[in-house]
């Protein structure tokens, strides 16, 4: 079986990774009901790295010295010891980024996450405090909320 030191594969997107990422996060930020979705996207995470996918080994990194799979649960470490939650953050800006021109993160007159457009705040994506965007459980639900607010804009 390939290892992490193996020849890199490219297996996951961005999109791939965000889809397995979220629910650890939503688990560790919002509601620990989402545990059996969290240790699920663990496992695959954890295969991922196994077998050297360059996008996982990029945002999640290879474990070392001691680091076990279940702690992300407790501890909301990845494998390179960055919070699970900050990379959600930078996967969510990433998908923005990619499926809209201009869109700026930045945090509301509350002081929590968002997006601004041209410096107009924009109630895409708000988060509940300044440490994070709002929820989203799979890429695909953030590129439609982006869709939900351009149609919006447009109808306006």
């Amino acid at each position: 079986m390939p290892t992490a030191t193996s020849t890199p594969v490219a297996a996951l997107t961005i999109e791939d990774l965000f889809d397995l990422i979220a629910p650890i996060a939503i688990y560790h930020g919002a509601d620990v009901c989402f545990k059996a979705k969290a240790l699920a996207a663990i496992r695959k995470l954890q295969l991922a790295v196994r077998k050297g996918d360059t996008i996982a080994l990029k945002w999640v990194g290879s474990p070392q010295g001691g680091f076990k799979w279940a702690d992300i649960l407790e501890f909301e470490d990845l494998p390179n010891r960055r919070d699970v939650r900050t990379v959600y953050n930078e996967l969510l800006i990433e998908i923005v980024a990619a499926n809209t021109d201009g869109w700026e993160p930045g945090h509301d007159r509350s002081g929590c996450r968002c997006f601004r457009i041209d410096g107009r705040f924009i109630d895409a994506f708000c988060g509940d405090s300044p440490s994070n965007f709002g929820w989203y459980e799979t890429a695909a639900l953030v590129v439609g909320r982006v869709q939900d607010h351009v149609e919006a804009e447009e109808a306006a």
